[in-house]
């Protein structure tokens, strides 16, 4: 499903920012495959008006919990 063109989509003018769409459309496919089939979750952080990638955190291993950096 996610690499469906439409999962694709539903990131088209999410922002106002193309190329931002498209890296947010990365990350959400990074994350889902990342934690697949678990409870675990990956956070990124972004600034959208500024168009900058801020943070991450993806060694969470508490199920449904971010464990922050």
């Amino acid at each position: 499903m996610i690499f469906s063109e439409e999962y694709k989509k539903k990131f088209k003018d999410l922002t106002g920012d193309e190329k931002m769409d498209m890296y947010l459309y990365e990350k959400a496919k990074t994350i889902l495959e990342h934690r697949n089939n678990t409870e675990l979750e990956d956070m990124y952080l972004f600034n959208v008006e500024k168009g900058l990638f801020t943070g991450v955190q993806t060694h969470s291993n508490e199920p449904e919990h971010v464990v922050y950096n």
